[in-house]
């Protein structure tokens, strides 16, 4: 009985201490010590009080305390068994700036960038940015008057790139040449994922060749990572001559989509219930839109790309449960990771 006092006094102390060192955002050491007497146990509270420390930086902000804390006490009782990652690519996966302060580009950002490539190519493709972007970007233009011309655009960037006769051999030296950069720990994450083997699905709107490039150069593509992404298809002399089908844009990525590329992967997958979702724009939430009903707790992570994105940060609070501000690392992914993973 002693022992087990100790150890109620050991949480509770914990618990407050996180509490207030916490006040300044808004959280409670109640809200804290309340999750200790959760039938996951007082491990599960401490793990939980202490990745709310963490998430108590200026740059880091927590939607709703109450329920992110609960989601976290699920997934952590789930363990890697029952857990798989989605997340997008561009400016989630990979920086939004580079340690200069450059901005990093997209997957088709990188064809403007690659020096090898025809110069009329890369012009073209850098107006149709200039017309496109602030478009997408433009807060007054609905979802419904934004979808056609992001069709517009993709089907233009590609019919470029399979006009430019690009070869096969190209390839890598557009992803060398790219300037993309995975956030920092990014390789760790990758790791640690596969280590314990959870499934990683990779889902952008960007160019799957160059995106598998990317990691190839910094991480490993291990046998966990699934990628969903436009793929170049090359005709019988290397050339492309065509994309994937259906394009993926910003708006076309959810689980129905997802169908077409990948048949069966979700039902592969469907006693992985539990689901950390990372995104860096308000539609990368929509990546599971089709398939909601298989998941039981949906943890979403959003990182505010301020560079790129004119959404404040009260709306992605509205659909993110964390979210992370200018902030060019995986600190806060590991944090969870490591702290659901422990038990396994």
């Amino acid at each position: 009985m002693a022992s087990l006092v100790s150890k109620n006094c050991h949480v509770r102390s914990i618990a407050l201490g996180v509490g207030v060192a916490l006040g300044a955002v808004g959280i409670s050491a109640a809200v804290v010590y309340g999750w200790r007497n959760r039938r996951n146990g007082d491990e599960t509270a401490l793990r939980v009080a202490e990745l709310l420390s963490e998430l108590s930086q200026s740059h880091v902000h927590v939607a709703d305390l109450r329920r992110t804390g609960d989601l976290i006490c699920r997934l952590i009782a789930g363990g890697s068994e029952r857990l798989q990652i989605i997340a997008d690519f561009d400016r989630t996966l990979s920086r939004s700036v580079r340690p200069d302060g450059q901005p990093v580009p997209s997957c088709y950002g990188a064809i403007e960038k690659c020096p090898v490539l025809d110069e009329n190519l890369r012009k073209e493709c850098r107006k149709l940015l200039e017309y496109y972007l602030p478009r997408e970007m433009d807060p007054k233009l609905s979802k419904e008057e934004k979808l056609p011309l992001m069709v517009e655009w993709w089907d233009s960037i590609n019919q470029l790139i399979i006009d430019g006769k690009i070869s096969k051999d190209l390839v890598p030296s557009m992803a060398q040449n790219s300037g993309i950069i995975l956030r920092e720990r990014c390789k760790e994450m990758f790791e640690l994922l596969y280590d314990r083997e959870v499934p990683l699905l990779i889902f952008s709107a960007g160019i799957a060749d160059i995106l598998e490039g990317v990691i190839l150069e910094e991480a490993v593509l291990y046998s966990n990572i699934h990628i969903i992404a436009n793929r170049m298809i090359f005709d019988e002399f290397g050339f492309v001559s065509a994309f994937s089908q259906p394009v993926l844009h910003t708006y076309s990525k959810n689980a129905i989509t997802a169908c077409a590329y990948t048949a069966g992967y979700f039902t592969t997958h469907k006693v992985r219930h539990n689901v950390i979702l990372m995104g860096d724009t308000l539609g990368d939430i929509h990546m599971i839109d089709g398939v909601e009903d298989h998941f039981l707790n949906v943890l979403k992570i959003g990182f505010l790309n301020k560079k790129y994105c004119v959404d404040s940060i009260n709306a992605y609070k509205e659909v993110y449960d964390i979210v992370i501000e200018t902030d060019q690392t995986m600190n806060v992914p590991l944090s969870l990771l490591y702290r659901i993973l422990k038990s396994n």
